[in-house]
């Protein structure tokens, strides 16, 4: 796809991020119209935060939210776009939640009255394929059921499988609202034609409001570069992300063979399975680490840096060098 022919859509996570600080009153409005159809709780005010969170390890990983905000004074809100497939976004949803309660600024506060922590995940693809349902909370619970807590939650939405259980339903009126953001989200494009889409907009204050904002992003040179920079960018991770999964089944292959091979020399049973075992393990260790060269390779391509490829891939100072002299 060329410059000119890049439509700004909602499912860029960047178009996503600056629609809710272009105009930053209406984009408190539209961070608060979201989260309360997520969580269904009333959203009287907000007040976005610093996205980067940094942790009290030296060693630890940083992250950098999408958009991140105190809601009602008393609860705070990570909320992700996420466009592309990837592994350990369960660990990463709850390292996420995890991170935001414990860096609070609670010197002296009594535990009961930290901020609730709640992290809100935008799915573009199914995270759960086999669950008909595409509306997640996760919260600590016991073998039971009970909670012990609900001062730290995770809701995941699914809205691939959300928009197409909208595919029989075509009167907006009769959607919920996170039923209408899920449309508005996945459908919107510059000069758009679908017709459901319009009629939610038409009868909608909150979705012309937000049109309107893309209107006037639309109009801005350097954000349409960004936006089109960042869709080719997650094009690439996603291509990533197959080949990653291409080659870790290719190393779980090749580990079975050496296995086998291996337990079929040694002549007895637990030689076979002791030599299976350790196929499977070379296999997967080699699938992993050539998974996260050919990431650092595409990150050092797109031209990212050294503290930003190592925030991402968790591989070594001394590996990123090695690969960055090869590619010289």
């Amino acid at each position: 796809m060329k410059m000119n022919e890049f439509k700004l859509n909602l499912r860029n996570d960047y178009v996503f991020k600056v629609l809710h600080h272009f105009d930053e009153e209406r984009g408190k409005e539209f961070f608060a119209s979201l989260v309360e159809a997520v969580t269904g709780e009333k959203v009287t005010n907000v007040r976005f935060q610093p996205t980067d969170l940094y942790s009290f390890d030296p060693q630890g990983k940083n992250v950098r939210f999408d958009l991140c905000a105190t809601i009602n004074t008393s609860t705070a809100i990570d909320l992700e776009m996420q466009v592309y497939q990837m592994s350990g976004l369960a660990e990463r949803i709850l390292y996420y939640s995890a991170l935001q309660f414990t860096t609070q600024n609670n010197r002296g506060v009594m535990y009961n009255m930290f901020m609730n922590s709640k992290s809100i995940f935008l799915c573009q693809n199914d995270v759960f394929p086999n669950l008909e349902h595409y509306i997640h909370r996760f919260m600590e619970r016991d073998d039971e059921g009970r909670p012990l807590t609900f001062a730290m939650q995770s809701h995941i939405i699914e809205m691939k499988k959300g928009l197409k259980n909208l595919q029989n339903r075509i009167n907006v009126s009769d959607l919920s609202l996170l039923e209408k953001w899920i449309l508005f989200l996945m459908c919107y494009e510059e000069n758009s034609e679908n017709l459901i889409l319009k009629q939610l907009i038409e009868s909608e204050e909150i979705f012309r409001k937000a049109v309107e904002v893309l209107q006037m992003i639309s109009q801005d040179d350097k954000i349409r570069e960004q936006a089109f920079a960042r869709h080719r960018f997650e094009k690439d991770m996603a291509q990533l992300m197959a080949d990653a999964e291409r080659i870790k089944a290719e190393g779980l292959i090749k580990g079975r063979e050496e296995g086998l091979k291996e337990g079929l020399k040694e002549g007895h049973k637990e030689g076979l399975k002791e030599g299976r075992k350790e196929g499977l393990k070379e296999g997967r260790e080699e699938g992993r680490e050539l998974e996260k060269i050919a990431i650092i390779r595409k990150l050092i391509e797109a031209g990212m840096n050294d503290e930003f490829i190592l925030s991402c891939t968790d591989c070594s100072i001394e590996l990123l060098d090695q690969i960055r002299n090869k590619k010289k």
